[in-house]
Order: C-alpha cells, then sequence, then structure tokens
C-alpha cells in the first residue's frame, strides 16, 4: 500500500518542510492553518458531527461481541478455552526425564539447533499454549516438528515469510492478546531486522521465546554477510532479554526449561549449525539456571576457561591439554550472561576464580571485559567473518586447542617449562 502524503498538510509556512516534524507549529502558525483548513472551533473542542462519528466506530464491534460472549458461555469447551490464557509453567515429568536419560545413553553429536528442535517436539506432544513459526527458514531453524500444524483447528505454526520484523511484531501482539506463547525463528545474523520488535517484548515484559539459529562463522560458506559478529553484544545490552547461547544437548534443554518458566522476560536461544558433543553428563539439576556454572572443577586449578556455546568443546579440549601438561583448571561454561549477572556476588566470585582467566567465544569481545582484568586473556572475533568450512575458520580466527593451549602456557605458565 502507498500513501503519498504531504508533512504539515495545510500549515501555510511549514508544510513539505522537516520543520514541522518534531515541534509544535507554533501559536500564530496555528491560528492561520486553521483559518485555511476553515476549523472554526476553540482550541480541544471537537464538534458533535465528528465526536459521534469517533463514537459510532467504538461500538461497532459490541453486537458481535455480545453473540460471541453467548456463544462462549453455551459452549462445553468454555473453562478449556479460558485457560488456555491462565499462566502454564513448564515442569519436568516422566516424559521429560526418559528424554534427558536418552540423551545421556545415546551421547551424540548434534547441532543445537537439532536439539532444540527435540526439545520442542518433546513439549509440543504434550498439552500446551505454544504458538510456532519461522521467517521462512522453518528447515534451517528447526523450529516445526510433526506436532506442528500451519492448518485446521489445531493450528500452532505460522509461516511468516521473509519478514523478520512482521514475525517478532506480531508475536508481541499475539503474547499481549493472551492465550500462547509465541516463539519464532530466525537466523542470528537477520536479528537485526527484528530488533526493534525484540527490544519491545523486553520493555512489555513478555514470555516470547526467539529462536536464533547459524550463531556464529560456525556456519560456514554463507560467509560473512551471515556470520554474526556484534550481535550477541548487541542482543545482551537489551535490558531484560535472556541471551541463551547453550553448548550441547543437555544445556539446550535447560535454556528451553528457563524460557518457558520466564514469566516477565523474554528469552533468545543463540543455536548452531554445526554439530556439537554432548558435555555435560548430569541432568538432575537445572545447572543453566545459574547463568555460569563450573562444568569440571579442580581444588588445585590454576587457570580457569570460561566459554559459552560451540566454544565449550573447544575450552574442553584446552583444560585437557593443560591436564596433560600438569597445569590444573576449571572449565565455567556461561550459557547465559544475564541469569549469571543476577547471582550473588559470593557465587559469582567463586565461579570467576582469583586465577587467570580465560574467555573464548566465537564473537565480538565487546560486553566481556566486565569480567577480566588486565592481565586476563579473551580469545574473540573483532572483524568480520570469511568464507570456508565451519572448522577450516575456526582455525583461522584461532579457535583451534593446540594453539590456545600453547599461548596460554607461554603466557602464564613459561617459568614452569
Amino acid at each position: 500500500i502507498s500513501c503519498k502524503t504531504i508533512i504539515g498538510y495545510g500549515s501555510p509556512n511549514k508544510s513539505g518542510k522537516s520543520s514541522c516534524h518534531g515541534s509544535p507549529l507554533g501559536e500564530s502558525e496555528s491560528e492561520i492553518t486553521k483559518k485555511k483548513l476553515g476549523w472554526e472551533y476553540a482550541p480541544f473542542e471537537i464538534p458533535n458531527k465528528i465526536l459521534s462519528k469517533w463514537r459510532n466506530i467504538s461500538k461497532k464491534g459490541t453486537k458481535s461481541r455480545l453473540i460471541w460472549e453467548k456463544t462462549l458461555d453455551k459452549s462445553k469447551l468454555k473453562n478449556v478455552f479460558l485457560n488456555q490464557f491462565g499462566k502454564k509453567l513448564f515442569s519436568r515429568n516422566s516424559k521429560s526425564k526418559n528424554f534427558l536419560k536418552n540423551l545421556i545413553k545415546s551421547s551424540s553429536s548434534e547441532a543445537t539447533r537439532k536439539s532444540s528442535q527435540n526439545v520442542l517436539e518433546l513439549i509440543l506432544s504434550q498439552k500446551n499454549n505454544l504458538l510456532g513459526g519461522s521467517a521462512d527458514l522453518t528447515g534451517s531453524n528447526l523450529t516445526k516438528t510433526k506436532f506442528s500444524y500451519s492448518k485446521g483447528n489445531n493450528l500452532n505454526y505460522i509461516y511468516y515469510g521473509v519478514r523478520e520484523h512482521l514475525m517478532a511484531a506480531a508475536m508481541n501482539g499475539i503474547s499481549v492478546h493472551g492465550g500462547f506463547i509465541p516463539y519464532g525463528g530466525t537466523f542470528l545474523i537477520f536479528s537485526d531486522y527484528c530488533k526493534n520488535a525484540i527490544r519491545l517484548s523486553a520493555m512489555m515484559k513478555r514470555k516470547i521465546i526467539y529462536v536464533l539459529t547459524h550463531d556464529s562463522i560456525g556456519l560456514g560458506e554463507d560467509g560473512p554477510t551471515h556470520q554474526p559478529i556484534e550481535q550477541l553484544a548487541g542482543l545482551r545490552a537489551i535490558p531484560n532479554l535472556n541471551v541463551f547461547r547453550p553448548c550441547d544437548a543437555i544445556e539446550t534443554f535447560e535454556s528451553w526449561e528457563l524460557a518457558l518458566n520466564s514469566e516477565n522476560t523474554p528469552s533468545v536461544l543463540a543455536l548452531s549449525r554445526q554439530s556439537l558433543p554432548l558435555i555435560r553428563n548430569s541432568y538432575n539439576k537445572n545447572k543453566s539456571s545459574k547463568g555460569g556454572y563450573f562444568l569440571n572443577k579442580s581444588k588445585n586449578s590454576k587457570i580457569s576457561i570460561i566459554a559459552t556455546g560451540s566454544e565449550v568443546m573447544i575450552a574442553s579440549q584446552v583444560q585437557k591439554k593443560l591436564k596433560e601438561s600438569k597445569i590444573e583448571s576449571n572449565l565455567i561454561s556461561m550459557p547465559c550472561v544475564e541469569i549469571f549477572e543476577n547471582q550473588s556476588k559470593k557465587y559469582k566470585e567463586n565461579i570467576l576464580g582469583k586465577n587467570p582467566r580465560i574467555l573464548i567465544e566465537a564473537s565480538t569481545s565487546f560486553g566481556w571485559y566486565k569480567f577480566l582484568r588486565q592481565s586476563d586473556t579473551i580469545i574473540s572475533i573483532n572483524s568480520f567473518g570469511e568464507s570456508g568450512k565451519g572448522n577450516d575458520l575456526f582455525n583461522h580466527f584461532g579457535f583451534e586447542s593446540k594453539k590456545i593451549t600453547k599461548n596460554l602456557i607461554k603466557k602464564y605458565f613459561s617459568d614452569n617449562t
């Protein structure tokens, strides 16, 4: 729809000029504008002719609403319908416990976007009020399951088309209306198109879940136009937004669990395209609920290694190589910076420790320095990506365990060698 308009229409001296965009016309210009438009009424006086038309518009749906309410009162499904608008929290049951148990048993490698789809399938197989969708990337985001329906009375999935901002804006509206918990998928790089709507989700304190896949240079040959660098930092900068970047299938489950139970804070799930090994071997406690936690802890630790998402695998390899050189370390996974920051000072100090801190994330270093001191080390990317295979790019940008280990020993432990 294209509407040709003139800014400040009717103003003799300011019509069509930027001067009437962000400031009032002024008393004298207002008077001559009213005269030109034939407006003979006092300030804030609304003529009855106009007032009655607006009031009639407000009554337009009254009859239809009353009919709908009577139909609802007579319906056997009234309570079912009204219950849809009630708050529903995710709670673990026998199905979810078996699901987690099988993850440990199979111990298979998979992309966290696939892990997310498996969690969604578990959730959607049970009675819930999720309403999903994707901005024309369903097959890549893996936001649809065999329990997702885009047609019929059980509709719970929307094909939004190549319209990321519309999807995010629509989810805000769906959430405000009530009855559903909306989730929607696109690539992390395209979160920039959603940013204003995501910001409103946070401002309005809505339970909305953004499934943002292809979260790093690990996506490969699509190149720097599709490889997110500054996006994680930009999302983490939004107040009241939890940004989850899980390292494996267990953390992905935990991230969904936390997102679904977050009543007043929207969530971002930043998920990998590439396969990642299962790193966690326990599931009874949601460790991601602390934002950051020890994956492996040594009482003789000389260094702390902190990582998120796919880089936790690299950090784990570094820890093992340091141990081969008889250097003990603590390995910390930090799936959600925002939740970690909300923990007690004592907890945060215990996790971060007093030893040298090494931060590994295939993203901009911006925002991480609040956890680091001058002598600490950060391994990040402060340039655009490149086109190439994911593993080759990780090596190219320095995310390689042998190289990292060698540099850490040289910097912190050269006196021991």
